[in-house]
């Protein structure tokens, strides 16, 4: 396990839990082989080298204004953010250290991490009556400096297809 080798002299009597519990990781599985291919079964009648198969995760606290969700993700995944949607947050927007915007759809975690959610409005761009990007804001944001990051520059916006309602 990350090169690391736990040797057990003179065993009488073991159980599996003792050897799997490692904060930070989660157990997959104990194997014959140190390619993981095959998964060790039985009882040890002689002296034996097993393969421990971990898991790194790390843990994500998100708060909201209701409730702390707490969730575990893998080493360099995303976070699955349906769980938010599912429990009714819409356009959700995640602050992250130093009052950052931490894109969960894109961002992978690679450490413990605690953002906020807050929930945002969305602003719809069409193009010839097709949907060209969405984008959330944060409420109460001005409107111009938001759209101007995301390179929007000589536009004017309306709130009718029919391009008859200024914005």
């Amino acid at each position: 396990f990350d090169n690391n080798e736990i040797k057990f002299n003179d065993i009488t009597e073991l159980s599996i839990d003792d050897i799997t519990k490692i904060d930070g990781y989660e157990y997959i599985g104990l194997y014959t082989d140190s390619l993981y291919q095959n998964e060790f079964s039985g009882s040890l009648t002689s002296d034996m080298t097993l393969y421990l198969k971990y898991k790194k995760y790390h843990s994500v606290l998100v708060k909201t204004d209701k409730e702390e969700i707490s969730l575990k993700v893998y080493h360099g995944e995303k976070i699955d953010t349906n769980i938010f949607y599912e429990k009714g947050y819409k356009n959700c927007i995640f602050i992250g250290e130093y009052s950052s915007h931490f894109n969960a759809n894109t961002e992978k975690i690679y450490k413990d991490l605690e953002l906020e959610l807050k929930e945002g409005l969305t602003v719809s761009f069409y193009e010839d009556d097709l949907l060209k990007e969405r984008i959330i804001l944060e409420p109460n944001t001005t409107l111009n400096n938001e759209l101007y990051k995301y390179k929007y520059d000589n536009y004017e916006l309306y709130t009718d297809k029919e391009y008859t309602n200024k914005f």
